[in-house]
């Protein structure tokens, strides 16, 4: 339980980078000829589905390779997962890793987003 209260703690003090107005959907990761900043963003999602380890192997196997998630912290007697990632459409924005984990059955929706200080409301 320290190890998930050290990990949430480090990650709400990672900067979050707005991508504000943007017209373009590739950021600067993707396509180094944009204009777009390549964001980071910290969700919390809530997970109807995960009771045990096997759940949260589905979670990491299924997000790890997926362009823009930085990290991956889950939580199973929470039910909930922290994800560092980044936002613009071209990445992982939330509506992609919802659905990459609700094709899995997991009953996944967003919980909380980092405010501007870095810290999930």
């Amino acid at each position: 339980r320290l190890f998930y209260n050290l990990l949430f703690t480090f990650m709400a003090m990672l900067p979050i980078i707005s991508v504000g107005d943007v017209d373009c959907n590739v950021c600067i990761k993707c396509d180094s000829q944009s204009s777009t900043p390549h964001s980071e963003q910290i969700t919390r999602f809530r997970v109807a589905n995960l009771c045990c380890a096997g759940e949260e192997r589905i979670i990491r196997t299924s997000l790890e390779n997926v362009i823009g998630v930085e990290s991956i912290a889950v939580n199973v007697i929470g039910r909930y997962i922290v994800v560092k990632h980044c936002a613009v459409e071209c990445c992982a924005p939330s509506d992609k890793i919802i659905g990459i984990l609700n094709s899995k059955h997991l009953g996944v929706s967003i919980q909380d987003v980092a405010g501007n200080d870095g810290g999930l409301e």
